[in-house]
């Protein structure tokens, strides 16, 4: 009895088959035969108008000249053109060229050199009293970017941008100690 149950099922699976088989083979779309229609050409909005002013260039004055500077009347933006003094001629000296640039130095008092300089010191110490080698995963990242700060924090102290520094070293310092009173386990903010 089995048996006949069997037999029974994989024919019912095989006609399935074999009538489901044609319809699988043909699933194109069809469309009627004819002249292929073109998609309309998009129209293209025309870009909105611009409003140009001229810019007036000026000559730069002659050093030395004791000639006064048109002052601007409240109300319009651009000055009056300038005249040339009586006794100039009319070629205009070359301009110089700008100066190469430097970085900047930022001016700041020796107090924070100092604070820079006490900071940095305090996250080496810190630094120093932790073992990198038992540390976690997350604190081994908390300790190596300490000590990028603190890199930093030296590298613009001998560049002389005392302000950065002081940045620098104040990260590296909160680092620092943040890792020696987890006692290496990074705290969760």
């Amino acid at each position: 009895m089995f048996r006949a149950g069997r037999s029974v099922s994989v024919a019912a699976a095989l006609l399935f088959c074999v009538v489901a088989a044609p319809a699988c083979s043909k699933v194109q779309a069809r469309t009627p035969a004819g002249d292929p229609v073109e998609p309309p050409m998009l129209a293209t909005p025309e870009p909105p108008s611009r409003l140009k002013l001229p810019v007036p260039v000026d000559p730069p004055a002659a050093t030395g000249s004791t000639a006064e500077k048109p002052s601007v009347p409240a109300g319009r933006g651009k000055p009056p053109a300038a005249t040339p003094p009586a006794g100039s001629s009319s070629t205009v000296p070359p301009p110089t060229p700008p100066e190469p640039a430097t970085s900047p130095v930022i001016q700041a008092g020796p107090d924070v050199e100092q604070k820079a300089r006490d900071r940095l010191r305090q996250a080496q110490n810190d630094l120093k009293r932790v073992q990198r080698a038992s540390l976690s995963a997350d604190a081994k990242e908390q300790y190596d970017s300490a000590e990028r700060f603190a890199r930093m924090a030296d590298d613009a102290l001998r560049a002389k941008n005392f302000v950065y520094a002081g940045y620098c070293a104040d990260k590296a310092a909160t680092l620092a100690s943040l890792l020696v009173k987890a006692g290496g386990r990074v705290p969760h903010a």
